[in-house]
């Protein structure tokens, strides 16, 4: 029997509608419910009766106020720093003929996969103004220099080092795809290169630049572990650590901590729009990817003081902490007399290291992170290559209405984003607070903008014509999918997935108000051990949290690597 056409395109009309609800609903449960239940509980009473204003109230008192203008300033100052930082790597990489050019690419993101919880611990231990190594070395060797890094500048600095590689990032793909024709036009007419960096280059990736701003602005602000181990010292209040005790107290203020939520989720989603407004006035016309090679510019006297700034970062962001940790984990005791003694060999052991490997807290944690990861890194790659491709290739309705419930997380701070989970899940019938599930669907939810960016973009860039020619043939879609649209792209989903899995594996954040005992997470486990003041077994335990992320870094960037060859050599053979 042969249907008519109508009957087909009414059955595909049907097919698209259920994948919609599909899709909705996914989205629903994962972004949309928590932020509904965030609000919902700001405005509910501690007694759990009616409706109240109380909560936003208490945001008008001295230690919320003191807390919101120490983040301000924190947060402002490292989002400048960043910037600066990451662009200039990014510059160097792209635009320069700095030497050690795979040395610099590395600088720009290697902080990003030895986690801010860990540098923050092991420049507490660097820079502590009383006890600090780099204070003793300086003092020993008579140099009138000093550092604090239990104050706002200190803080603000090692916030800057470990999230310059989100705008190197955002930074150097705008550079990648610039077309050099301007550039080069100017240099031909005789400006200077520092000119033509000013007044062209930048004003070209200017919306990248925003964006990137924007980006650090909002992961900052809601940074909790760089602000407390610093802060807790100088007695320096910021909003994630007063979100954190108000949850934490007796009894606990879940309502003015999920005030202080909203509060930050309006005002982090306020800068996202007003960036997406500046990029939409932006003109595109000069960067299309198509234009002439850019000519690097010629740095002259200037190439080796650029390379030794990209190997600078990378020491004081890298090496140092490794270097104090390592210190720390392998001496019988913190305290020193003198830096003879911080040095000498003959006091190294390795009795607190293996005790610390042994420690029950730590192989839970450690299992708990691993499984964690995996979870998220298998479950989240999936759903994200459904919802970006039901997105972008089956022309569903309010498709762009999807993208931005997809990328709204990228504007919810992680520590906001636990609260409102707790306040979904808490009273919930369904037993899944302090459950691995509950941490797994978190940790998709706070990733997800990321992962769904990256699907996207690769989605747009493959040709749909090889899966359209298999249906014709009588393929289902769902056949044609999976044989031909994923083993195409194997690589890229593997690049996604061990990205996604890095990310996940140091998730701290989120996972503050929802793990319990069975279901916490070694970033959590190490943050405790601080907090007891356990410091050797806490830099013992950071060390193999390190070591696991650089391992799951270098098979990332070796896929990654992989890939781009692959693709250059698709090219020359074309």
């Amino acid at each position: 029997m042969r249907l008519e056409p109508s009957l087909l395109w009414a059955g595909s009309t049907v097919r698209r509608g259920g994948w919609t609800i599909v899709v909705y609903a996914f989205l629903t449960i994962l972004i949309v419910a928590p932020i509904i239940a965030l609000v919902y509980a700001s405005f509910r009473p501690a007694d759990g009766d009616g409706f109240t204003l109380a909560n936003y109230h208490a945001l008008a008192g001295k230690q919320a106020r003191e807390a919101a203008l120490n983040t301000l300033i924190a947060t402002v100052g490292a989002t400048i720093g960043s910037v600066i930082v990451g662009g200039a790597l990014a510059w160097l990489v792209e635009r320069s003929d700095v030497p050690g050019k795979g040395i610099v690419q590395i600088a720009g993101v290697v902080p990003m996969f030895f986690s801010a919880l860990v540098g923050a611990l092991s420049w507490s231990l660097l820079g502590s103004p009383d006890s600090g190594y780099l204070n003793a070395v300086f003092e020993a060797l008579h140099l009138p220099i000093s550092f604090n890094v239990d104050s706002m500048f200190g803080i603000t600095a090692v916030l800057t080092l470990y999230y310059s590689p989100f705008a190197f990032l955002l930074i150097r793909s705008a550079l990648s795809i610039a077309s050099g024709d301007l550039e080069n036009a100017a240099r031909m007419s005789g400006a200077s290169a520092f000119r033509t960096t000013i007044e062209i280059t930048f004003p070209l990736v200017a919306p990248a630049i925003a964006g990137a701003a924007i980006l650090v602005f909002v992961i900052v602000s809601a940074n909790f572990e760089v602000t407390e181990i610093l802060g807790a010292f100088a007695h320096i209040d910021f909003l994630p650590g007063y979100v954190y005790h108000l949850v934490n107290s007796y009894p606990p203020q879940i309502g003015v901590a999920a005030a202080v939520g909203v509060v930050v989720l309006c005002v982090t989603w306020v800068a996202v729009w007003a960036e997406s407004r500046y990029v939409l006035r932006r003109s595109y016309a000069a960067a299309g990817g198509k234009g002439a090679r850019t000519v690097p510019v010629r740095l002259g006297i200037w190439r080796w003081p650029g390379f030794a700034f990209a190997l600078t970062y990378i020491v004081l962001a890298a090496i140092l902490p490794t270097c104090a940790l390592l210190i720390t984990a392998f001496r019988p005791s913190v305290f020193y007399a003198t830096l003879g003694d911080l040095f000498d060999p003959d006091t190294f052991t390795t009795r607190q290291f293996v005790d610390a490997l042994l420690h029950p807290k730590f192989q839970t944690g450690l299992t708990n992170s691993i499984i964690l990861a995996i979870l998220t890194t298998v479950f989240g790659t999936m759903l994200t290559f459904v919802i970006a491709y039901v997105a972008h290739r089956r022309s569903v309705y309010g498709s762009k209405f999807i993208e931005y419930i997809a990328l709204a997380p990228v504007a919810i701070p992680g520590l906001i984003l636990g609260l409102a989970f707790v306040s979904l899940w808490l009273r919930s019938p369904i037993p899944l607070y302090g459950t691995i599930p509950i941490l797994v669907i978190a940790y998709i939810c706070q990733l997800f903008p990321f992962s769904f960016e990256n699907m996207s973009a690769t989605l747009v860039k493959l040709d749909p014509d090889l899966e359209d020619s298999a249906v014709m043939a009588g393929a289902s879609r769902v056949r044609a999918v999976i044989s031909v649209t994923l083993p195409i792209l194997r690589v890229a989903l593997g690049a996604a997935a061990l990205f996604l899995f890095v990310l996940a594996f140091r998730e701290f954040t989120v996972a503050l108000f929802l793990y319990s005992p069975g279901t916490i997470p070694l970033s959590v486990v190490i943050y405790e051990q601080w907090d007891s003041g356990s410091v050797a077994r806490m830099a013992s335990m950071a060390l193999m949290f390190t070591a696991v992320l650089l391992v799951a870094a270098t098979i990332n960037y070796l896929v990654s690597r992989s890939r781009t060859e692959n693709r250059k050599a698709r090219s020359r053979v074309k």
